[in-house]
């Protein structure tokens, strides 16, 4: 399982290191690393499928008992295709892009953008099997910081480096909400795995607060009323950075977060309430801008949060 994410996480730095020589190779790549990914996804589909659970841990600092801890079900086998099998879509899509629309003298470092893209894939890899909290907050934050970079990748661009630096501010003050979150649910469960917390869910004032701030972090990263307004600015980057990060895959990691908590704390306290209303408001809002707009990467950005909501 360890693989998924680490095979990525070499590919992205062997194509950053090298930066602007690797050019367009640097996309197959990138697809055929991703392609890789779920061919494997694809054969251990069946075992998964049936119910079988895999679950890692690697202990990294035991004295303070931090350790990566992945666990592969059902879902999370689900998000993993979709990571894997848009974005090897979406290196095919870039190579084609970046040739046919950028001229040689102001094309971008395209093997920098190629590196940075499947680091991305390889942190919502991460993400979406991660089941301790620390590996969660890890990856989550390795998505906003890739996030920053690739839509603020064209430095010379006001609109750009504007965009980037709104988008990490919301994300990361999120990220800063969940951590905040993880750690009262875990001092309150005496577990630090999301299968152990819902397995045996606390209660009580504390839990409550933490959910609370869990879900100000999942609402944050997936463009929900009121902390939407990032995601719009964000298309100012590259059409396939929109297309993958915006509108595919990170902005569906506060979806996947509350997917894992929900069946032991949808009736606990506010959460309810807080994400029928986050909901609904970001599905009307984000749908009447999106009936508004003439710009079709605006248009699919509030159909982004609309389709969230």
């Amino acid at each position: 399982m360890l693989l998924l994410v680490l095979v990525p996480v070499a590919v992205a730095v062997a194509l950053l290191v090298p930066g602007r020589r690797v050019g367009l190779a640097g996309f197959a790549v990138g697809a055929g690393t991703l392609l890789g990914a779920l061919v494997a996804l694809v054969a251990i589909a069946p075992g998964v499928l049936d119910g079988t659970v895999r679950s890692t841990t690697y202990e990294w600092v035991p004295a303070l008992g931090l350790s990566f801890a992945f666990r592969l079900d059902g879902f999370g086998w689900f998000m993993a295709v979709i990571v894997t099998g848009i974005g090897a879509l979406v290196f095919a899509y870039s190579a084609v892009y970046f040739r046919d629309h950028h001229g040689h003298a102001s094309r971008p470092d395209v093997g920098r953008i190629a590196g940075l893209l499947l680091l991305f894939a390889a942190s919502m890899l991460g993400l979406v099997l991660a089941d301790g909290f620390f590996t969660l907050f890890c990856f989550w934050e390795l998505t906003s910081v890739t996030s920053f970079l690739l839509t603020g990748i064209d430095d010379r661009s006001a609109k750009a480096r504007s965009a980037a630096q709104r988008a990490l501010l919301v994300t990361a003050l999120g990220g800063l909400a969940l951590l905040a979150g993880l750690v009262l649910l875990g001092q309150q469960s005496g577990t630090t795995t999301l299968s152990g917390l819902v397995a045996d869910p606390p209660g009580g004032t504390i839990v409550t607060v933490a959910l609370v701030l869990v879900l100000i972090g999942a609402f944050a990263t997936s463009a929900q009323f009121p902390l939407h307004f990032w995601l719009p600015g964000a298309m100012a980057a590259p059409t396939p950075v929109s297309a993958y990060l915006h509108s595919a895959t990170m902005v569906k990691a506060g979806i996947v977060l509350i997917a894992r908590l929900a069946p032991a704390f949808a009736t606990v306290g506010p959460w309810r309430p807080l994400v029928i209303a986050a909901g609904g408001l970001s599905l009307l809002l984000g749908g009447w801008r999106a009936l508004r707009e003439q710009d079709a990467k605006l248009a699919l950005a509030h159909g982004t949060v609309s389709q969230l909501g």
